[in-house]
């Protein structure tokens, strides 16, 4: 993450803008979250579908492994409540966990990191993250389990 946020000012200087590399470096170093999820989950979560993604599939979370990365989002997980939104990077569902770490070095390009390809997702509605989410009206909550933009 330093070395593409280095390489970024080298080639952009420093200004009042980032740009989207620098941005989004920002944002995986705040926020990020790696995960790695069956198509299913991602899909439902990628279309804003709550119901279908924290509901609906809850058991196969089962199978999801989730590791927090962003160090704000960690601090914010020490005094939680329900808005707290990190930015999901999917990881390959056959990579074990202990080669995550290199292979998200290789994964944090700056040509994907300026497509920001991150899902902002709600933490907490993660299924045993938080016992208030085992009520299914926990999702209903538009100001925090936002729809999917108008297109």
């Amino acid at each position: 993450m330093n070395q593409v946020q280095a390489d970024a000012i080298r080639l952009q200087g420093v200004g009042a803008v980032r740009g989207s590399v620098r941005d989004a470096v920002t944002v995986f170093d705040e926020n990020a979250a790696l995960i790695q999820l069956p198509d299913s989950i991602w899909d439902s979560l990628n279309a804003r579908d709550w119901q279908t993604a924290f509901v609906e599939l809850k058991p196969s979370w089962q199978a999801v492994q989730v590791v927090i990365f962003g160090h704000a989002a960690l601090e914010k997980l020490v005094k939680p409540y329900k808005a707290i939104t990190v930015h999901l990077w999917r990881v390959p569902s056959e990579l074990p966990l202990a080669e995550w770490d290199a292979w998200l070095a290789q994964d944090l390009q700056p040509e994907k990191l300026a497509t920001k390809p991150f899902l902002p997702t709600p933490v907490l509605g993660i299924p045993a993250w938080w016992p208030a989410n085992e009520n299914p009206d926990f999702y209903a909550d538009a100001l925090v389990f936002r729809p999917p933009k108008a297109s």
